[in-house]
């Protein structure tokens, strides 16, 4: 298990840390950073390229939540399969093969949710053209617990994905997710990389009381 420990003393210590000094490593760092709540509240975008990225010591995946602007979440810690990504004001997504799989910091938190392993790297190895199966998510307030849903997952083919000025070839996968006792039905996206089945890009809608949730990996973390 690999933890930045960084990631886990308040901003406010950061900013006045002198032996670890960030803001030093990357000048805009902060900035970046600390906007995820403008991806939630709708505070100014702020411009997050591929030289800012490259100066922050760690993996890093831009954040959009509904209409609001993008902020930079930074690889707090990774365990097995899972990744954990936070921002500053400890908003956090644990991302499992791509997929948002629990959140914290959030109005609506998705605790958990019960799914088949690897669906996407079994998907991708079969013949086939679209599977289903059905998932069972847990939610912190209002209370939820084993949601049911059913996933459609289809594959749409290759895409050429432009990240902060670098090129991917990626597979394509549509997965529609359907509970019709609350009538929710959503479509999500994700890119994938065929070699190594990286999720480098996805469109999510983990919960029916939050927005879509857009995110792409600006520095892919050492698996």
């Amino acid at each position: 298990m690999n933890r930045v420990y960084l990631i886990l003393i308040p901003i406010i210590f950061l900013e006045s840390c002198s032996s670890f000094n960030l803001q030093r490593i990357a000048p805009n760092y902060f900035d970046a950073y600390t906007n995820i709540k403008g991806s939630i509240f709708g505070f100014q975008n702020y411009l997050i390229t591929r030289d800012l990225v490259d100066n922050i010591p760690y993996a890093s995946l831009k954040l959009k939540i509904g209409k609001g602007s993008a902020g930079l979440l930074i690889l707090e810690e990774k365990q097995a399969k899972s990744l954990t990504y936070v921002s500053a004001d400890n908003v956090r997504f644990v991302l499992q093969n791509g997929k948002i799989i629990r959140t914290s910091g959030l109005d609506n938190n998705l605790v958990k949710i019960k799914e088949p392993r690897d669906s996407f790297k079994n998907f991708l190895r079969s013949q086939e053209d679209e599977i289903s199966y059905y998932t069972y998510s847990t939610y912190d307030y209002p209370a939820l617990i084993d949601m049911q849903a059913k996933i459609t997952l289809k594959k749409l083919g290759t895409e050429e994905v432009e990240i902060l000025d670098t090129k991917y070839y990626l597979v394509k996968f549509q997965e529609i997710v359907e509970n019709s006792y609350l009538g929710w039905k959503v479509t999500n996206f994700y890119w994938i990389d065929s070699a190594d089945y990286f999720v480098w890009r996805s469109q999510q809608s983990i919960s029916p009381l939050l927005p879509i949730i857009n995110y792409e990996v600006t520095k892919k973390p050492t698996l």
